[in-house]
């Protein structure tokens, strides 16, 4: 958290001083981005992309609920910075306009934080975790199966012309094994109340 005049320094808003010496802060939109950007790093402030919500210290939030969370941090001159003339609608847009410039994919972050450790593995994929029969057709399907998973994380909705199809008797795991390489990302019929229905 950062004091009145760290946010000030850190916004770089123009600011000047009334007759008794009160900061006067143009309440505008570009202004409430500013502020509120150097009130909240990224990390703590940000537009989850793979989700369309809010983050606001770790937690999702709507944009209304978070709004109604910031605006007596802007305004309270006693727990807040005392920027009492910027409206609670100026902020909501000021807030927008932070988060345009602060859209963060989770999952897209994950991958690229990823440093390969030179142990190959998506080729024996298959062969080591599943069971299948090694082959060299085995070995380009795990190659590809994982290639094709990374790069729709990466960019989704690229083409990738491949399907893999999991055989086997009832019992076996298939289910289980899909969720375990899609995670919460994971849809399956017997996963699905809608599927079940149908």
């Amino acid at each position: 958290s950062y004091t009145k005049t760290e946010v000030i320094e850190r916004s770089r808003i123009p600011v000047k001083l009334d007759s008794n010496g009160n900061l006067l802060v143009p309440p505008t939109e570009s202004n409430a981005s500013s502020v509120l950007g150097a009130m909240f790093d990224e990390e703590d402030l940000y537009h989850d992309l793979r989700q369309d919500l809010y983050i606001f210290k770790g937690k999702a939030t709507s944009e209304g609920d978070l709004v109604n969370t910031i605006t007596p941090m802007i305004q309270s001159s006693v727990n807040g910075l005392g920027f009492e003339k910027f409206k609670m609608s100026t902020l909501a847009t000021g807030l927008d306009i932070l988060m345009a410039s602060r859209q963060v994919d989770p999952h897209v972050k994950w991958l690229n934080s990823l440093v390969w450790d030179g142990i190959p593995r998506i080729d024996l994929f298959w062969s080591n975790y599943v069971g299948v029969e090694d082959s060299e057709y085995i070995r380009a399907v795990g190659k590809n199966f994982w290639i094709s998973i990374a790069a729709r994380g990466l960019n989704p909705g690229i083409k990738f012309d491949s399907m893999v199809v999991l055989e086997g008797h009832e019992g076996i795991r298939k289910s289980t094994l899909v969720q375990a390489i899609g995670g919460e990302y994971t849809f399956t019929p017997s996963t699905n109340k809608l599927m079940e229905d149908l």
